[in-house]
């Protein structure tokens, strides 16, 4: 709800697309922000293969929001295939449990839509926000047909710019 609250209006500035991480419950922030654009999802852990404590036990809602995620997204890249394959695969076990109702399509969905981009951004050549543009550009595509891709980021505007 907070971030919800603090993204600007369409009256206050117009982006093309949001840059959000795994971190980020996008289906709720969606639904709180249906006027939101697009959303480019980066996952770089899922919370079906977190490692955990001895003893404690799984909190499959946790997977389960990240499988909301990636069908609320528009564009979905894991930063490897063992966060892709495991998600998906610990998504099939879970619904293999229920008695009915199994929402199959959901994990189809997911990984129809989804692939994977290895890390291999120069960080250290990200020293300003149109540095961060410029490598984000081939990843998203200009949804206005205007020849510009704007950014919406949960944190990258304020790391760019106190690092410059």
């Amino acid at each position: 709800m907070y971030l919800a609250a603090r993204i600007p209006t369409k009256d206050e500035a117009i982006f093309d697309v949001m840059v959000v991480s795994g971190m980020i419950d996008l289906a709720h922030l969606k639904a709180l922000r249906p006027e939101l654009p697009p959303a480019f999802l980066y996952i770089h852990e899922n919370q079906f293969a977190y490692p955990m404590k001895d003893g404690e036990m799984r909190d499959f809602r946790y997977g389960i929001t990240d499988l909301m995620n990636i069908l609320c997204a528009e564009t979905v890249v894991f930063n490897s295939e063992f966060n892709r394959a495991t998600l998906l695969e610990e998504c099939r076990n879970l619904f293999s449990r229920l008695p009915d109702a199994v929402p199959n399509w959901t994990v189809m969905a997911a990984s129809g839509k989804s692939r994977v981009i290895y890390p291999g951004i120069d960080v250290e050549s990200i020293k300003t926000w149109d540095d961060f543009e410029r490598v984000m550009r081939p990843l998203v595509s200009d949804l206005n047909n205007d020849g510009t891709v704007n950014f919406i980021s949960t944190r990258c505007r304020s790391i760019i710019l106190n690092t410059v």
